[in-house]
């Protein structure tokens, strides 16, 4: 049995994490480039909209082009404050809408938020999530990175990178073989 050996009143709060040497209050956004953010459902969409109002550029990637068009034209399903923040980002030039996976290349980081349904043994359907992981390969820079990052829609098992990678991305060196997946 694990038990805390530190007074309550001397433990770290979040707040001193954020405190300059001053004394001041600093939320600064790290540098983080652009971040591509590959399908733009009920998951991607907002999550690109915070990205943009922390200040990163976003790059929407999107198979569909009516998607795309429901997007630019503010005909989607979102919270009333996303639909305003989407309103906000119109002609943003760090916001680009795309069905071209060669954006990619643009990016320094990719989020994939793809649906991945459940069928009634609630074994979750990853085709779309692999073609997604193919085409970041495909297009995402000429150098493997370390790591990965699954970002999932839909309520499905975890996931590991050797499931979802086509053949050469596990032949790739990485520096860790754990798959992060971030359920939605």
């Amino acid at each position: 049995m694990l038990t805390n050996t530190l007074p309550a009143t001397q433990g770290l709060h979040l707040g001193d994490a954020f405190e300059t040497l001053s004394g001041q209050v600093s939320l600064g956004t790290p540098d983080v480039g652009a971040v591509a953010v590959l399908g733009l459902g009920y998951v991607g969409l907002p999550t690109a909209l915070g990205l943009l109002a922390a200040g990163t550029e976003v790059i929407g990637i999107d198979a569909s082009p009516e998607r795309l068009a429901a997007i630019r034209g503010g005909d989607v399903d979102l919270l009333p404050s996303d639909l305003e923040r989407l309103s906000q980002f119109d002609d943003d030039p760090r916001f680009t809408l795309t069905d071209d996976p060669a954006a990619l290349a643009r990016a320094r980081t990719v989020l994939v938020c793809v649906p991945t349904p459940v069928d009634q043994h609630l074994a979750p359907d990853l085709r779309a999530l692999r073609a997604a992981a193919a085409t970041v390969v495909e297009h995402a820079g000429a150098a493997p990175r370390a790591g990965a990052v699954a970002g999932r829609s839909g309520r499905s098992a975890s996931c590991s990178a050797h499931s979802l990678s086509p053949s050469w991305w596990r032949r790739a060196p990485r520096a860790s073989s754990a798959t992060s997946a971030a359920s939605t």
